[in-house]
């Protein structure tokens, strides 16, 4: 398939079932399905899925226009990532990352969700495409206690890619990474993992020097105050990186 083109979609949800930790998830999942089962998107990554409902949910709304998902269950309750896709979902895994966080730490959930690298092959027309989507470890406050764990993550998150795309086409990998590009952890995924950041790579430049903010944004009514001091401009988190496989 020469000169195909892809429009792909990678979104954290924030969808923490608890109703103090997370503002209006019933409406926000209402109008994240509204928006995807327009069908303007190819292959959307969803984090933070959380509650078995909401996926029921969204699934119900969005299979009209994306017909093929897979929901990666690890941990106690999911990692929170499902992909959906327009084309052929052949076949899915996931890999539990080693580091991710402390039991004991209950109100930072990291741990019973078994966070992880997920794949989905998937077959868009003579293209084969592997799909990974990922959550990496949150950082919650400053001193930054889980730093470490979230490179480890990043590092084991590049050599499975490296691993596992040699036979595909296509390589496509979204997710929210929570680091910014200025760190570590985004380095080691972009470049042990041979990636192209799409942002860095496109062809359209714009004026706004918010434009490639992912997180904490000043006009976002649900960022903090705290959040609003830190980053004034916000920050990018959030990321689709792809490479093409020659050969």
């Amino acid at each position: 398939m020469a000169g195909t083109k892809l429009k792909v979609l990678t979104l954290n949800c924030w969808g923490v079932t608890t109703v103090l930790a997370c503002k209006l998830r019933p409406e926000r999942m209402r109008a994240i399905a509204e928006e995807l089962s327009k069908g303007e998107y190819d292959i959307v990554i969803l984090q933070e899925i959380w509650a078995q409902d909401d996926y029921e949910k969204l699934c119900a709304r969005i299979l009209s226009a994306l017909p093929y998902t897979h929901y990666f269950h690890s941990g106690n309750f999911g990692c929170g990532v499902c992909i959906f896709s327009k084309y052929m979902i052949l076949e899915t895994f996931h890999f539990r990352y080693t580091l991710n966080g402390y039991a004991h730490k209950i109100f930072h959930g990291d741990w019973f969700c078994g966070k992880s690298i997920c794949l989905a092959k998937i077959q868009i027309g003579d293209l084969l495409a592997n799909v990974y989507g990922t959550h990496l470890h949150a950082q919650y406050h400053e001193p930054d206690n889980y730093e470490a764990h979230r490179i480890a993550q990043s590092f084991e998150m590049s050599q499975f890619i490296r691993n596992t795309s040699e036979s595909c086409d296509l390589v496509i990998v979204g997710g929210d990474f929570n680091f910014r590009p200025d760190q570590l952890g985004y380095n080691i995924i972009r470049y042990n993992g041979n990636l192209y950041d799409s942002w860095i790579e496109r062809k359209e430049k714009p004026d706004d020097v918010m434009a490639e903010t992912t997180s904490d944004r000043p006009d976002n009514s649900f960022t903090p105050a705290f959040a609003k001091v830190l980053y004034p401009k916000g920050i990018r988190i959030d990321y689709l990186m792809y490479r093409p496989n020659t050969g």
